[in-house]
């Protein structure tokens, strides 16, 4: 099952038994889209499995990326399960008061410049895609679908 920034499902329970039953699930995702992040600590969650896409810079997609004790990828956004943040939380980490932090902040930025909502939409999935692809594949596979490409349009 692949579906494009699909918003959190529901509590952990549900995305737990939804992972053991449809075992192939990927959620693209835009980096900066807010729909998959709302709502926020609130116990809803994602199920498996991410893939962030960016427009542009991939490193800075990926900078802020890391791997937490469920297995999942977290982004700049506040993927990261309720769980994991308040286990954390308690603990007093100022690393990860730090990461809030940034993760609010970069919040408010992407509202505020329309960016959050921007990246929702569908023609930035197809941006981002094909940047993505472009980025991967060697040039002469890039020209000769191209070339394909304009010869189904004509």
């Amino acid at each position: 099952m692949y579906n494009f920034g699909s918003p959190r499902v529901g509590n952990k329970k549900f995305a737990d038994r939804y992972n053991e039953i449809v075992k192939d699930s990927w959620r693209v995702v835009n980096h900066l889209d807010i729909i998959p992040n709302v709502p926020r600590l609130m116990g809803y969650c994602h199920v498996a499995t991410p893939i962030y896409l960016t427009a542009g810079d991939v490193e800075a997609a990926t900078v802020n990326m890391e791997l937490i004790s469920d297995g999942y990828n977290g982004d700049v956004i506040g993927e990261a399960t309720p769980d994991f943040l308040l286990e954390e939380f308690m603990k007093g980490e100022k690393q990860l008061i730090e990461r809030l932090l940034q993760t609010e902040i970069a919040m408010i930025q992407s509202i505020r410049s329309g960016s959050a909502l921007m990246q929702h939409m569908e023609d930035f999935y197809y941006i981002s895609l094909l940047q993505s692809a472009r980025q991967r594949l060697p040039k002469l596979q890039i020209s000769q679908a191209k070339a394909e490409i304009d010869g189904v349009r004509n």
